[in-house]
């Protein structure tokens, strides 16, 4: 991604919407992408992969134009599958990391899991019925993912106007 970023032109993205691999407790990533040692999702710890990730932000800030937008998803992420877990801000250190470059958090919109089919896609163990029966103390949620939006700061010289507003309002339909 950091190769395509540096050809585009600065400040010409109006909006960029992502999913960065979510670096784990005990660095590597949650989810491999490929087996390039260029992705992100290879990074061995979290130092690294911020270090890397560092790169990306700062390459967003660059084509990004004044006042515009980026969209990224982020999670909290568990640091492991015991049962006695905690869980890792991975989504303030995105939040810290963007605001290092100029850019305003200004909302995080959640992604709500069901957690039946987080438990079959992840074998979580705090979210096992053999869990709730044996110490209730060890289970957790089926946590939610985050949209988490940021502008660069600056003046939006070209607006996004919606002449007629809003003609329907979804918060009214059964």
């Amino acid at each position: 991604c950091i190769e395509v970023l540096q050809q585009l032109p600065k400040a010409s993205i109006h909006c960029s919407i992502y999913s960065p691999p979510f670096c784990t407790m005990k660095g590597g990533a949650l989810y491999t992408y490929s087996s390039d040692p260029r992705d992100l999702s290879n990074a061995i710890t979290n130092d690294e992969f911020f270090t890397h990730y560092t790169f990306v932000v700062e390459e967003l800030a660059r084509v990004t134009l004044p006042g515009r937008m980026t969209c990224v998803q982020t999670m909290d992420v568990p640091s492991g599958n015991s049962g006695l877990d905690h869980l890792y801000d991975f989504s303030g250190d995105v939040i810290r990391l963007y605001e290092r470059f100029g850019w305003q958090f200004v909302a995080r919109h959640f992604i709500y899991k069901e957690p039946l089919r987080v438990r079959n896609r992840t074998m979580s163990k705090c979210l096992s019925h053999r869990m709730l029966t044996e110490d209730s103390t060890r289970t957790s949620i089926a946590n939610a993912d985050y949209l988490m939006m940021f502008r660069r700061k600056g003046e939006n010289k070209v607006p996004v106007a919606h002449d007629t507003g809003m003609l329907s309002y979804a918060g009214e339909q059964q």
